[in-house]
């Protein structure tokens, strides 16, 4: 599913979901698509998009 983006996400300790991707527009655009709909058996109440410069990230991390 990452189509070549890169970033980073982690679990918050308030149930949230923080996560940071780069990407082509098109790919980012779809990986917002499916962040709304969740995985099955989720839940997901809401989703805040901030629209940041690129941090030149290389890869897909899990942060703790």
């Amino acid at each position: 599913m990452l189509e070549g983006l890169a970033g980073w996400t982690r679990n918050r300790e308030d149930g949230g979901v923080d996560i940071e991707v780069e990407g082509d527009r098109e790919a980012v655009e779809r990986f917002e698509r499916h962040v709304r709909q969740g995985p099955a058996g989720s839940r997901v109440e809401s989703v805040d998009v901030l629209d940041i410069p690129p941090a030149g990230a290389a890869g897909f991390d899990i942060r703790r």
